[in-house]
């Protein structure tokens, strides 16, 4: 083997290495990230249905992706989508979560169809 191709095959190796170490330490930092981008039908399928929700893009839609719930200044919808298969509170949303609860409030300054802010949850203001 020349120098060269010797070399190459170390820097692979490195970077392997390298690699399968930083998938080992994420997945030993119990981030539950990988829940978002998942496939589901209901917020049940998102695991968490406290910090995470299911999302569809079209109203006509039967599935969509798990996303995580909006805290304080993200933008939020209470829209949501049923249909014949989720006719519950875990039916899917409509194009973003709701706020993470009970700490936050979705905040709407419109109409039930228009998008809100996140606000902290007080008895002031129970909602929009």
């Amino acid at each position: 083997m020349s120098w060269k191709m010797k070399h190459n095959v170390e820097s692979l190796l490195l970077i392997l290495m390298i690699s399968s170490a930083c998938i080992e330490l994420n997945s030993a930092s119990g981030d539950n990230d990988h829940v978002v981008g998942k496939w589901c039908e209901s917020s049940v399928d998102c695991k968490d249905v406290t910090a995470y929700c299911c999302v569809i893009t079209n109203p006509r839609a039967e599935n969509g992706t798990c996303k995580r719930r909006g805290e304080e200044g993200h933008k939020c919808t209470v829209n949501l989508v049923r249909n014949r298969n989720n006719n519950n509170l875990y039916a899917p949303y409509l194009y973003m979560c709701a706020c993470v609860q009970p700490r936050y409030v979705c905040h709407r300054t419109r109409g039930r169809n228009h998008f809100g802010i996140c606000q902290f949850y007080t008895s002031a203001k129970a909602g929009g």
